[in-house]
């Protein structure tokens, strides 16, 4: 089973200057050496609601040893490192990051992901965001079961496309994660008729739930 990366970047001093050098020097040095290193990234993305200066990168691993080598390749690279570095403390910015791992979920196919990259346009981006839920004590085994249901009718209701789901094996313990991408003409509000019998299960057996918006980086394979 795969495993999965999701890295919150914390990027101070909180400016849109910080925020946009963070991007350039990633986009330009860190983020190909992570990928001749190893790291398959799927996606970067700006935070758009919750914490400023922000962002999120999804990197998905074949297993724990295959991510292990990964990093060490990547922490060897001391030439890269040092440079990275140099160019963050010459840009005035400091980067801070907070990691979580996690296994995919069964409606997280390799199917939806696919589709999420056959979508990506760089052109005419979409929006993204993601659902962090805390499972309720012993709801586990009703939750899993609802979770592909509430995708397939979520996306057959709208076009809105489930792109990944997984859940934290290091973090919090019971979380779920959902990141979904839509037109951002999906976001205006509308009346809800009606609402998919399965979502409306699995929200009565969560405890709490997380909504961040996303906006994806230039360098994110998902657009």
């Amino acid at each position: 089973m795969s495993l999965l990366s999701e890295v919150t970047h914390i990027i101070s001093p909180l400016s849109v200057r910080a925020f946009d050098n963070f991007v350039e020097i990633y986009g330009e040095l860190a983020i190909p050496a992570m990928e001749r290193h190893g790291y398959e990234i799927l996606g970067g993305w700006k935070w758009s609601s919750g914490r400023i200066g922000n962002s999120l990168m999804l990197i998905r691993f074949e297993s724990q040893t295959e991510r292990q080598k990964a990093e060490d390749s990547l922490l060897g690279d001391t030439v890269l490192i040092n440079k990275l570095r140099q160019k963050l403390e010459k840009a005035g910015v400091l980067v801070r990051e907070e990691i979580k791992f996690a296994t995919p979920l069964p409606n997280g196919t390799e199917g939806r992901l696919r589709l999420a990259f056959e979508l990506s346009n760089l052109k005419r981006p979409r929006q993204f965001w993601l659902t962090r839920s805390l499972i309720s004590l012993g709801k586990s085994g009703l939750v899993h079961d609802l979770l592909n249901d509430s995708a397939d009718q979520a996306e057959s209701a709208s076009s809105v496309k489930l792109v990944h789901a997984y859940q934290t094996v290091v973090g919090k313990r019971g979380e779920i994660s959902h990141l979904w991408a839509s037109p951002k003409r999906e976001l205006e509000y509308s009346v809800s008729l009606r609402e998919p019998s399965a979502l409306a299960s699995l929200k009565e057996n969560i405890a709490e739930e997380e909504l961040i918006l996303l906006n994806a980086l230039p360098f994110s394979r998902l657009q």
